[in-house]
C-alpha cells in the first residue's frame, strides 16, 4: 500500500496508528515530485501542528543532504525506495543537485498547519468565506 501512496499519480488517503510510517510515507511523496521536476512553490503540504509541519521540512532537508553525497550504490537504492523504476544518469543528477536547488529557491516549499492554511484563505477571500474585510483570529 505503502508503495503505491508515495507515487504523485495516485490520489492516496493515509490513515494508520502512530508510529506506522505515515510521515515517511508523505515525506517519500514529496521527494518523488520534487525529483519529478515539480517546483516547491506547486507543492502544499499540511500538517496538523507546527511541530510536525518543522518534522516534516528537517526530515526532507536530511534525506536531500543525504543524496548529494552517497555513493551512486546507495542513491540508486534510495530512489528506487521511492517508487522509481527507470533511474537514469539524469535522475540520479538531480537527486544529487536538488538539496542546492531546494536550499537556493526563491518560493520554498508550501508546508504548513492546516489552521494556517485556512487563516490564509480567510485573509486572501474574506468575502467569499462571509467574513469582515478585518477580522480578527484573537478575538
Amino acid at each position: 500500500m505503502r508503495a503505491k501512496a508515495i507515487l504523485p499519480e495516485n490520489s492516496a488517503f493515509v490513515s494508520a496508528s502512530a508510529g506506522t510510517g505515515k510521515t515517511k510515507t508523505l515525506i517519500d511523496r514529496l521527494l518523488h515530485l520534487l525529483l519529478s521536476n515539480v517546483k516547491p512553490s506547486k507543492i502544499l503540504c499540511l500538517a496538523f501542528t507546527k511541530a510536525a509541519a518543522a518534522e516534516i521540512l528537517t526530515r526532507i532537508n536530511q534525506k536531500l543532504a543525504i543524496f548529494a553525497v552517497c555513493t551512486g550504490e546507495e542513491l540508486t537504492k534510495e530512489l528506487a525506495d521511492l517508487g522509481f523504476t527507470d533511474i537514469s544518469a539524469k535522475l540520479e543528477h538531480k537527486a544529487r543537485i536538488l538539496f542546492t536547488e531546494f536550499l537556493d529557491e526563491i518560493e520554498p516549499l508550501n508546508i504548513q498547519t492546516i489552521h494556517a492554511f485556512s487563516q490564509q484563505l480567510l485573509l486572501k477571500f474574506p468575502f467569499e468565506s462571509g467574513v469582515n474585510l478585518n477580522f480578527n483570529l484573537n478575538g
